[in-house]
């Protein structure tokens, strides 16, 4: 009887080790996305903040519903702000 691996039995453990490491590869390319996109969702709250809480503007807020924010400053007088459900502060004419 021979020792040792045939040619078969080593290619089909080649390939179980490599779904292996793609799987881990995919799973850990999925938490780092997961994380990241977190990190910018959380990184533009903090901007918005800044901006609602700078002292530049002093918003005060005239209407809300589940999907924007409008915001007007009495320092600023010409169109309201739009603050819409990804938390970017924009300033255009109305919003539908």
């Amino acid at each position: 009887m021979k020792q040792g691996f045939s040619l078969i039995e080593t290619i089909i453990a080649i390939a179980v080790i490599a779904v292996g490491l793609l799987t881990i590869q995919l799973g850990t390319s999925i938490v780092m996305n997961q994380r990241q996109r977190e990190f910018d969702e959380q990184l533009a709250w903090y901007q918005l903040l800044g901006e609602l809480e700078s002292p530049e503007y002093r918003f005060r807020v005239t209407k809300m519903d589940r999907y924007q924010l409008i915001l007007k400053s009495p320092r600023v007088t010409k169109r309201p702000f739009y603050c819409d459900i990804d938390g970017r502060l924009k300033r255009k004419h109305r919003m539908n």
